[in-house]
């Protein structure tokens, strides 16, 4: 959603910190669709492509954005998040996170 009104809006550049993935990883619901995806679709009435799609330029400030969404979404991560992270072989990335990031309330 944010890529499509960057679009409409004539936005020229976007910068962001964490990817779809990881805000995923992290427990929040997303549209596992990337930025570089939406735009690349975009086009004019009668399918003319754009070439004024905004710019854009990922994992700036990344450590910073990640530990903010990993910490910030902790109460989603239920039962069903753990489970369907360890059937995907995703225990290490929650490790890792826990051992990176200090959440603290």
């Amino acid at each position: 959603m944010c890529a499509s009104e960057s679009v409409y809006r004539g936005v020229s550049r976007v910068v962001w910190g964490t990817s779809i993935s990881d805000l995923n990883k992290s427990g929040s619901a997303q549209l596992m669709i990337r930025m570089e995806e939406i735009l690349a679709s975009y086009k004019h009435g009668g399918n003319v492509s754009d070439n004024e799609v905004p710019s854009i330029k990922g994992g700036i400030l990344k450590d910073e954005c990640d530990s903010a969404f990993w910490c910030a979404f902790a109460s989603y991560r239920k039962t069903n998040y753990y489970k369907k992270m360890k059937e995907d072989g995703n225990l290490d990335y929650i490790e890792e996170r826990n051992a990176r990031f200090n959440c603290t309330n």
